[in-house]
């Protein structure tokens, strides 16, 4: 009587032991799925070529999930730039952004609606304005220094 007891604690244990094992599993696999999802890692492009923006993209798209158009002179002078190096971006399996200066006037709400519905949820929307100062740094900005002589 003493070994069935023990046998079927055992076997209870065992089950038990077996049935949070998998539980876990399932539960951490899915956050680990859904964590991953939220995670980028990329590039961004600040000159002036379509073709520069489609070799770095061949170049990165085997180690990014990120593709971030960051030049104002794509970004301002016309979408068709915006949209061929998008298009591009994403057919290499890369998540794509445009970056958007306070000055910027080309990327609209209505181009943003456009875009997620070309792009999906490869599109992740705009890069907005840099940090702070960053104009200044990059040497954006004229300064003008004022001297003052006092006698």
């Amino acid at each position: 009587m003493k070994q069935i007891k023990l046998f079927v604690t055992v076997v209870i244990l065992v089950l038990l032991i077996g049935l949070i094992a998998i539980t876990s599993y399932t539960i951490l696999d899915k956050e680990t799925e859904q964590s991953a999802k939220k995670f980028y890692v990329g590039v961004t492009y600040g000159g002036n070529s379509i073709q520069e923006a489609k070799e770095l993209i061949d170049k990165v798209k085997n180690y990014t999930n990120l593709f971030i158009l960051q030049s104002g002179h794509l970004s301002m002078f016309g979408s068709t730039a915006i949209i061929e190096i998008g298009d591009y971006a994403i057919a290499s399996n890369l998540n794509y952004a445009i970056y958007c200066g306070i000055n910027s006037r080309a990327i609209t709400n209505e181009y943003l609606i456009e875009a997620k519905e070309r792009w999906g949820e490869q599109f992740i929307g705009i890069y907005y304005n840099d940090e702070p100062g960053g104009e200044m740094l990059d040497g954006h900005v004229a300064l003008e220094t004022v001297y003052t002589h006092r006698k």
